[in-house]
């Protein structure tokens, strides 16, 4: 036994520190052990015995070690108390042994349900199948149990397929939560445990490693190890209270649900054919019907309604928490552009800070192709974790570094094609190994008339040339954009003037600190397609939910506030006697006097308003911030009225909008983004972002009621044009904010213009 142990601490060892799982080699000892002492159950108890309680020491000394590493406590120390321990708790064991042995009344018996040593009943059962029986007539050829082996061969195959499906899927997110290893760990303790167990068990996994994991990670991660060990110490000290000095002394320990009479639910998993049915093996699907028919009978029928209850219920909210925690909407029919008309436009692709991509979308290693702002490029993720945003065509050839381009040490991209490398810190070509760049020099040449292949005539009579050299011996490289990675997502900086494409004018607002302030979490997003120019859009309405349960309203924080007494005044068309009154104030962040301006009456919300304007607005960005502040209010029967909540809106540049929602009864933000993928065709995404106590449910119906209103409005961007003469009532406080807004987008055109491709479409 010492010896097998010796041999198997660190293999074993080591998966216990990995998986934390109690590991123990029992079915492979038990084989090896009929077969050293063949019909030998008390040698084979002796050889169990010793091999086993040697592998729990050596589990139970890593789980300590591992315990007081993450509690901070000194190796030395930690060693010193687990030999304490050990040296007590083998006193007071066996003490314990010899006294309930001597004086409690048909002990490890079934006449007395609350002493039926049920461990020791299965080392009994172990005894008689291994040592007595022994291996050879219990599981070889042709006995009753020999399909049972198949069973080993199993427990090899089945992980190994789950990891091969996981990779093979990786989009399959449910299949990471199939771990066979914990599955098949788990039915280790039947025998002996009964239902009751394994409710606990998952009961107390659920609440505190998925409950208090994710709600109370702060506490979570401060005191789990702790109350762990307090607990198990509890457990300790209670049993020998309540078995020892109160029950063993006629005591009756106080009973509530479940502790006794009816409710009481052991149910145990003991010993097989124990429901009467016979095995026999006339045929093997006899035998898993029958076995499938006892756990059934175990596990629903044997056990009461709560204990059920207290299974199911979990189960369907983890089925509720995956579906809702993050609810994704994706249009599912993509709006073509058609052939609608649309006026005199203002350029289709202004200037400024632009959505990629979801940071979740771009691993380490990754490259993507995006096609969009009039511009294709090359997306990846270093191997340094930053990101990084190219030209996509390789200098060389044209290649693709975007379709089959590959991620070179810490920053580079390598060409499909001939191989080349460019750096994504400086887009220049290099010879790129050992972390080592070192830049590649090239002749550069260029046909003289690439349209007409018109050649150059020397007077020399020598053969026509086509190609001129341009550069000799020099570096090259491709267009490099900047890019920022915040709020979830990656930004690309896009500007027409040259000088201007890698010096950002103003710089995105990072709201995961005022999340993280708030105890707010992203609920999830809607993803929509809209043809139209990008200036109408947020013009008219970035649009988000209104607060309301059974309501699907919209604000918007463009300048068009009349259309929401049009469009978004009632709850629904049938109902009149609820109406939404909405006031707004839009103002240019650089305006002078923009704390007055939007100063607000009520004090809570002025704070938070003024906290937001001191966090978010700074000197430099002023100029390219448009502020919006909207009040919405309940109306009922045209008597009474409900304020609802105030929203402070920031547009910062062309296509990034940041709503923050305060009210008497919550809080909310939203985070939009707008890109175009050609012209007159729009990807808009709405992120709503909640307080983490808000339902799930909830914060899921708020942004399907913002679809709902999206696709209202979209039934008019889609089919008009472009006003190039506007007819303004300038003395109008709405056609003012319109006059403004435009005056101020306009900004975001510099050096921006419409130019036909020359290149041909396939």
């Amino acid at each position: 036994a010492i010896v097998i142990n010796f041999i198997m601490m660190i293999p074993t060892g080591v998966i216990v520190a990995v998986t934390n799982m109690t590991f123990i080699l029992a079915v492979p000892i038990d084989i090896l052990s009929s077969f050293i002492l063949p019909g030998n159950p008390i040698g084979f108890l002796t050889l169990e015995a010793y091999t086993h309680s040697c592998q729990y020491q050596i589990i139970h000394v890593l789980f300590g070690f591992k315990f007081a590493h993450y509690m901070k406590i000194p190796p030395r120390i930690t060693f010193s108390m687990l030999l304490t321990s050990v040296i007590i708790a083998s006193i007071v064991h066996y003490i314990t042994a010899i006294y309930l042995l001597d004086n409690v009344p048909n002990i490890c018996t079934h006449e007395n349900p609350s002493w039926k040593c049920l461990l020791v009943e299965t080392f009994y059962t172990s005894s008689i199948i291994w040592g007595a029986v022994g291996f050879i007539k219990t599981f070889g050829v042709g006995s009753m149990y020999a399909l049972l082996l198949f069973g080993l061969l199993l427990g090899v195959v089945l992980p190994i397929i789950s990891w091969v499906l996981w990779k093979k899927f990786p989009n399959i997110k449910w299949l990471a939560f199939i771990n066979f290893p914990i599955i098949l760990a788990a039915t280790n303790d039947i025998p002996p445990a009964s239902t009751a167990a394994f409710t606990t068990w998952f009961l107390m996994g659920f609440i505190f490693n998925f409950i208090l994991y994710r709600y109370a990670h702060e506490w979570w991660e401060k005191y789990a190890y702790v109350f762990s060990a307090a607990m198990s110490c509890g457990v300790a000290i209670c049993g020998f209270v309540i078995f020892i000095i109160l029950q063993n002394n006629g005591i009756e320990f106080p009973q509530w649900w479940g502790t006794g009479g009816p409710t009481r639910d052991g149910c145990p998993l003991e010993i097989a054919n124990y429901s009467g049915f016979v095995l026999t093996n006339k045929k093997l699907y006899q035998f898993i019907k029958s076995s499938i028919m006892t756990i059934i009978t175990d596990l629903f029928l044997n056990t009461s309604v709560w204990t059920v209850i207290l299974i199911v219920l979990p189960i369907l909210y983890y089925i509720y928490y995956r579906k809702f925690r993050i609810f994704i909407f994706d249009q599912p029919e993509k709006v073509t552009k058609g052939k609608v008309i649309r006026g005199k436009c203002p350029p289709s692709y202004p200037n400024g800070w632009f959505w990629l991509i979801d940071s979740c979308n771009l691993a380490r290693g990754d490259v993507k192709f995006i096609q969009h702002c009039g511009r294709d490029v090359v997306l990846f993720r270093g191997h340094n974790g930053k990101p990084y945003v190219l030209e996509a065509y390789c200098s060389h050839m044209g290649g693709n570094l975007g379709i089959g381009g590959k991620v070179r040490d810490t920053s580079c991209i390598e060409c499909p094609f001939h191989g080349w490398a460019f750096d994504g810190e400086t887009g220049t070509c290099v010879f790129s190994y050992d972390n080592r760049k070192v830049p590649r020099k090239v002749d550069s040449f260029k046909y003289i008339d690439v349209e007409r292949c018109t050649p150059h005539i020397s007077n020399d009579q020598q053969p026509s040339i086509y190609l001129q050299k341009i550069a000799e011996n020099q570096e090259t490289k491709l267009r490099k954009y900047e890019c920022r990675e915040m709020n979830g997502s990656i930004f690309a900086w896009y500007h027409a003037i040259e000088e201007l494409r890698n010096k950002p004018l103003y710089e995105l607002i990072d709201i995961k600190d005022e999340i993280s302030r708030n105890n707010m979490e992203v609920r999830g997003e809607s993803i929509n397609y809209v043809n139209c120019h990008i200036q109408e859009i947020p013009e008219n309405g970035m649009i988000i939910t209104s607060l309301i349960t059974f309501h699907f309203d919209n604000i918007y924080l463009g300048s068009d506030i009349r259309h929401f007494d049009f469009l978004h005044d009632s709850i629904v068309d049938s109902i009149s006697f609820i109406k939404f009154k909405w006031s707004l104030l839009a103002e240019r962040a650089s305006t002078p006097n923009i704390r007055e301006i939007m100063k607000h009456s009520n004090t809570k919300a002025n704070a938070y308003k003024m906290h937001l304007f001191d966090r978010f607005l700074k000197e430099d960005n002023l100029r390219y911030i448009n502020v919006m502040s909207l009040d919405c209010s309940l109306h009922l029967f045209n008597k009474y009225e409900i304020y609802l909540f105030n929203t402070t809106g920031f547009q910062i540049g062309p296509s990034i909008v940041y709503l923050f929602l305060w009210s008497p009864y919550f809080k909310l933000t939203f985070f939009h983004t707008l890109t175009p993928l050609e012209k007159f065709h729009q990807r808009v995404v709405h992120r709503i972002i909640t307080s983490k106590w808000m339902p799930y449910w909830l914060s899921t119906l708020l942004l399907m009621g913002e679809v709902k209103q999206l696709y209202s409005d979209m039934k008019v961007w889609n089919h008009k044009i472009f006003s190039e003469t506007l007819n303004y009532n300038i003395q109008n406080y709405t056609d003012q904010c319109l006059h403004a807004y435009r005056n101020w987008y306009a900004q975001f055109y510099d050096g921006c213009y419409e130019r036909e491709a020359k290149s041909l479409f396939w």
